[in-house]
């Protein structure tokens, strides 16, 4: 049975109960379903939802933070759900926080329209994707096919740690 609106199975819907047996994520799957920085969240996520008796239906990028999906069987204890749905939303807050490209700490980019509207400048493209990725990530994925580095170190500039700088002060 479906759900008219999107086709999908009705128990997709928010607050559907997965049907038995549907499977789930083994914890090397949730691992290498990210960036390889966010894989020992992936394995924190994983480890906490089948410690509480769940199985992870689905671990994946959305709006630059790492979420985990998980089946709730209908039956399990409240104060268990509650308490992974907390550790659940606290690796989620964690993961803007970390590159998830490399691991090193990270933020949000492209989190404001005033930062938007300045990578769409540096870049020529119209639509940017929100990543969570340190200076130096970042900047190779943001800029690597801007239109040269000259046309964009005048024109913007995140802060940048000071491992990202070489000893000539440049990013890496």
């Amino acid at each position: 049975m479906t759900d008219g609106a999107n086709e999908r199975p009705e128990w997709w819907a928010p607050g559907g109960v997965v049907p038995p047996g549907l499977g789930g994520y083994s914890r090397e799957q949730a691992m290498a379903s990210t960036g390889a920085g966010w894989r020992d969240l992936a394995a924190a996520g994983w480890d906490a939802a089948t410690a509480a008796g769940m199985n992870v239906v689905q671990v994946k990028e959305k709006w630059a933070r790492l979420r985990i999906y998980v089946e709730h069987r209908g039956d399990e204890d409240p104060a268990v759900a509650q308490r992974l749905r907390a550790q659940l939303a606290a690796i989620e807050r964690a993961s803007a926080r970390v590159c998830e490209a490399c691991g090193r700490p990270g933020r949000v980019w492209g989190e404001t329209e005033e930062e938007r509207a300045r990578i769409s400048d540096a870049t020529g493209r119209r639509s940017i994707w929100l990543k969570t990725l340190c200076a130096s990530c970042g900047y190779r994925y943001y800029f690597e096919q801007a239109r040269g580095w000259p046309a964009i170190r005048g024109e913007w500039r995140p802060d940048a740690d000071e491992d990202d700088i070489d000893s000539d002060g440049d990013l890496r």
